[in-house]
Parts: structure tokens; sequence; C-alpha cells
């Protein structure tokens, strides 16, 4: 069931792909969990005296129905980036960022200038442009109107 298609290639790109996935799970879930909690008081009572110790967290309804939709989410997660298809994207996706050119630092921060540059002089341009066009339009449309 969890047999990995090509298991030596491709590490870093399913690593960074599972991790991104458990992440999607863990913020479903713990909306879900916030969400079941509103379904009503018997969603949000612990059941019995049962809490995990170091959480604090009372095992709740709603709290048990968010596990076992994380469990079943990454036991899915798990079997999807193991599908050939998905795992040879991915190790052709790795094998592909290790050929890329990157830029060097001075590189990206002149390039970071640049476009901080530019960013605030066409900010400065249209500021200048509203208030100026905002002006003359108010002197055309309402022109007894004071300022």
């Amino acid at each position: 069931m969890f047999r990995r298609h090509r298991p030596a290639e491709g590490h870093l790109a399913r690593t960074l792909a599972a991790w991104a996935l458990t992440a999607f799970a863990v913020y479903g879930c713990v909306s879900l969990h916030r969400s079941a909690q509103g379904w009503g008081v018997g969603w949000r009572t612990p059941l019995g005296d049962a809490s995990l110790p170091v959480l604090g967290v009372g095992l709740s309804p709603a709290f048990l129905l968010a596990s076992v939709v994380f469990v079943a989410s990454f036991v899915a997660i798990r079997i999807y980036l193991e599908r050939p298809r998905v795992a040879d994207l991915l190790i052709s996706t790795e094998e592909e960022m290790r050929r890329v050119t990157w830029p060097s630092t001075s590189d990206v921060v002149d390039s970071s200038l640049v476009v901080i540059a530019t960013v605030v002089v066409l900010g400065v341009f249209l500021a200048g442009s509203d208030a100026l066009l905002g002006s003359v339009f108010r002197f055309l449309l309402f022109p007894g109107a004071a300022k």
C-alpha cells in the first residue's frame, strides 16, 4: 500500500509536496473542528473526563471527527503522492529545478531595488494624477463649491 515508486529519486519534491498538502489538511481539520463545535452543545462537550494530557484538549465529538478526518486525509495524501504519475511528475520537477541557473544575490538585490523604485514612482504618479483630476472635475462639476 505504501510502496514507493522510484524511491531513490525526487525526495525533496515529494517531501515538500507532502508537507504542503498536510498543512492544508491541518487547516481544514482545524476549521472543521471549530465549525463542528458550533453544531450544538453535544459536539463540544468532552466525552467523560477524557482529554489529551499534553494539549489539554477535551475529547469531544468535534475533536474526534476532526482527528479522524485528518488521519484519513494524511493516508490519502501519502497514497496519492506515491501514484506513479504523480511521483514521476515530482521527480521530473525536482530534476528540472536542479538544472535552473539561479540569479546571484547581487542580481536579486538590484532587481528588487528596481521593482521597489518603479512601484514608488508609479504610486506617486497615480496619487498626483488622482489629486489633479479630482480637483479638475470638482472645479468643472461644482464651480461654486468651496474646498
